[in-house]
Protein backbone atom coordinates (compact mmCIF):
# COMPACT_ATOMS: atom_id res chain seq x y z
CA UNK A 1 0.00 0.00 0.00
CA UNK A 2 1.50 3.41 -0.97
CA UNK A 3 1.64 5.91 1.33
CA UNK A 4 -0.37 9.42 0.87
CA UNK A 5 1.32 12.30 -0.14
CA UNK A 6 2.68 15.04 1.96
CA UNK A 7 0.74 17.53 -0.59
CA UNK A 8 -2.41 16.14 -0.15
CA UNK A 9 -3.78 17.90 2.54
CA UNK A 10 -2.54 21.33 1.00
CA UNK A 11 -5.75 22.45 -0.25
CA UNK A 12 -7.07 21.56 3.37
CA UNK A 13 -4.13 24.15 4.93
CA UNK A 14 -5.15 26.81 2.72
CA UNK A 15 -7.85 29.60 3.76
CA UNK A 16 -11.27 29.93 1.51
CA UNK A 17 -10.86 33.16 1.44
CA UNK A 18 -7.99 36.22 1.37
CA UNK A 19 -10.10 38.36 3.82
CA UNK A 20 -9.83 35.54 6.67
CA UNK A 21 -6.20 36.54 6.94
CA UNK A 22 -6.41 38.22 9.97
CA UNK A 23 -2.67 38.29 11.00
CA UNK A 24 -0.58 41.12 11.76
CA UNK A 25 0.34 43.83 9.86
CA UNK A 26 3.86 44.99 11.19
CA UNK A 27 5.94 44.58 14.41
CA UNK A 28 7.98 41.18 15.30
CA UNK A 29 6.05 37.95 14.93
CA UNK A 30 6.83 35.61 17.76
CA UNK A 31 5.98 32.00 15.37
CA UNK A 32 5.60 28.95 17.90
CA UNK A 33 7.95 26.10 17.57
CA UNK A 34 4.90 23.69 15.88
CA UNK A 35 5.69 26.00 12.79
CA UNK A 36 9.45 26.94 12.96
CA UNK A 37 11.42 24.29 14.94
CA UNK A 38 15.01 25.31 14.43
CA UNK A 39 16.82 28.79 13.85
CA UNK A 40 14.98 31.68 13.65
CA UNK A 41 11.64 32.24 15.13
CA UNK A 42 11.50 35.71 15.55
CA UNK A 43 10.55 37.53 12.01
CA UNK A 44 9.87 42.08 11.71
CA UNK A 45 7.31 42.77 8.61
CA UNK A 46 9.08 45.30 8.45
CA UNK A 47 11.62 43.69 6.64
CA UNK A 48 10.74 42.15 3.10
CA UNK A 49 13.05 38.97 3.37
CA UNK A 50 11.95 37.98 7.05
CA UNK A 51 8.14 38.36 6.30
CA UNK A 52 9.00 36.46 2.98
CA UNK A 53 10.55 33.82 5.08
CA UNK A 54 7.52 33.95 7.79
CA UNK A 55 4.80 33.61 4.77
CA UNK A 56 6.80 30.42 3.38
CA UNK A 57 6.72 28.87 6.65
CA UNK A 58 3.36 29.23 7.69
CA UNK A 59 1.99 28.14 4.38
CA UNK A 60 4.24 25.24 4.06
CA UNK A 61 4.04 24.13 7.54
CA UNK A 62 1.17 25.40 9.39
CA UNK A 63 -2.69 23.96 9.19
CA UNK A 64 -5.40 26.55 7.70
CA UNK A 65 -5.62 28.07 11.29
CA UNK A 66 -2.03 29.20 11.68
CA UNK A 67 -2.33 30.63 8.20
CA UNK A 68 -5.39 32.45 9.00
CA UNK A 69 -3.88 33.56 12.21
CA UNK A 70 -0.47 34.86 11.15
CA UNK A 71 -0.55 35.97 7.12
CA UNK A 72 -2.29 39.37 6.02
CA UNK A 73 -3.68 39.62 2.30
CA UNK A 74 -1.56 42.53 2.24
CA UNK A 75 1.34 41.33 2.59
CA UNK A 76 1.13 37.75 0.98
CA UNK A 77 0.76 39.84 -1.97
CA UNK A 78 3.47 41.66 -2.05
CA UNK A 79 5.77 38.70 -1.68
CA UNK A 80 3.61 36.42 -3.75
CA UNK A 81 6.20 37.05 -6.21
CA UNK A 82 9.01 35.56 -4.86
CA UNK A 83 6.84 32.67 -3.10
CA UNK A 84 5.89 31.61 -6.49
CA UNK A 85 9.49 30.67 -7.22
CA UNK A 86 9.78 29.25 -3.99
CA UNK A 87 7.25 26.83 -3.09
CA UNK A 88 6.49 23.85 -4.93
CA UNK A 89 3.59 23.03 -7.69
CA UNK A 90 0.81 21.59 -4.84
CA UNK A 91 1.42 25.07 -3.07
CA UNK A 92 1.25 27.26 -6.23
CA UNK A 93 -1.62 25.18 -7.55
CA UNK A 94 -4.01 25.14 -4.45
CA UNK A 95 -3.06 28.99 -3.99
CA UNK A 96 -2.95 30.04 -7.48
CA UNK A 97 -6.40 28.20 -8.33
CA UNK A 98 -8.19 29.56 -5.48
CA UNK A 99 -7.01 33.14 -5.44
CA UNK A 100 -6.30 34.10 -9.22
CA UNK A 101 -5.05 37.44 -8.26
CA UNK A 102 -1.96 35.93 -6.89
CA UNK A 103 -1.59 34.17 -9.70
CA UNK A 104 -1.94 37.97 -11.39
CA UNK A 105 0.67 39.63 -9.42
CA UNK A 106 2.95 37.08 -9.87
CA UNK A 107 3.22 37.26 -13.85
CA UNK A 108 3.23 40.78 -13.90
CA UNK A 109 6.39 40.52 -11.48
CA UNK A 110 8.26 37.92 -13.74
CA UNK A 111 9.60 40.26 -15.67
CA UNK A 112 11.41 42.31 -13.39
CA UNK A 113 12.41 39.46 -11.19
CA UNK A 114 13.80 37.42 -13.99
CA UNK A 115 16.05 40.47 -14.96
CA UNK A 116 17.02 41.11 -11.01
CA UNK A 117 17.88 37.41 -11.50
CA UNK A 118 20.27 38.23 -14.87
CA UNK A 119 21.63 41.12 -13.15
CA UNK A 120 22.30 38.73 -10.07
CA UNK A 121 24.08 35.75 -11.86
CA UNK A 122 26.47 38.15 -14.37
CA UNK A 123 27.49 39.68 -10.65
CA UNK A 124 28.36 36.43 -9.35
CA UNK A 125 30.16 35.88 -12.60
CA UNK A 126 32.10 38.97 -12.77
CA UNK A 127 33.31 38.48 -9.16
CA UNK A 128 34.21 34.76 -10.34
CA UNK A 129 36.53 36.04 -13.12
CA UNK A 130 38.19 39.09 -11.22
Amino acid sequence: MALPSRYADVPDRAPTSLAALRGPADGVVDLPLKLCWSGLRSFDLGDPTQCLMMYQIVITEGVRADVEHYLTAEHLLEVWPLLHRMLGPAYIETWEGRFPVLREVAEQAAPALKAEMRRARETIEARRSA
